[in-house]
């Protein structure tokens, strides 16, 4: 999956967070390294997190405007 450029920044440097797991799985978000902006927190599986950008978290960054 592509990995759209940060739209505060236009940065393409991207990362991601991870909360604490609950018992819907494990909280995590996309994040712009260059600015600091954030996605949207999604709950992705723990064998998500082995990915170099999960793919939920990803999916919502790149549908953000």
């Amino acid at each position: 999956m592509n990995k759209e450029p940060c739209p505060f920044c236009g940065g393409l440097d991207l990362g991601f967070q991870v909360g604490t797991e609950d018992r819907e799985g494990w909280p995590c978000n996309i994040s712009c390294q260059d600015c600091g902006a954030n996605g949207p927190w999604a709950y992705v599986k723990e064998e998500e997190l082995e990915r170099e950008l999960p793919i939920i978290p990803l999916d919502l960054w790149n549908k953000r405007k």
